[in-house]
């Protein structure tokens, strides 16, 4: 994570937090992995749910939670190593690059996957 500050006049202050996305990917397997055992899917013992397929149908409550625990953990660290005693709830918005990273990445995935085969009719 790398912070960099970007206003600081009088008392207001702005910084701006780079977190990897590799970073993003290690909390939404551990956010999976906490969700796991309570997770029930039909065909599968509950508790018993591979992770691939917990993504697939949980996936983006899961990524919304690990970018929320992430930004949450990254204001903290930066108030607690700067010293920071803020007046007001710290205002969080995400770079511009972030919604559509996003979407291209799922898009070539999904461009990748096999496409099912029509159904033969029993004549």
């Amino acid at each position: 994570m790398q912070t960099v500050e970007t206003l600081n006049e009088g008392l207001r202050r702005s910084y701006k937090l780079t977190i990897a996305a590799k970073d993003i990917a290690a909390k939404v397997d551990a956010e999976v992995k906490r969700a796991a055992p309570t997770i029930k899917m039909p065909g599968f013992r509950p508790g018993k749910v591979p992770p691939n397929l917990i993504k697939k149908m949980h996936g983006p409550a899961l990524e919304q939670e690990a970018l929320n625990t992430a930004v949450q953990e990254g204001v903290q660290s930066l108030i607690a190593k700067e010293g920071l005693r803020p007046a007001m709830q710290p205002q969080v918005a995400l770079d511009d690059d972030y919604p559509r990273a996003r979407m291209s990445r799922s898009r070539s995935i999904s461009k990748c996957c096999p496409r099912s085969r029509p159904r033969r009719s029993k004549a």
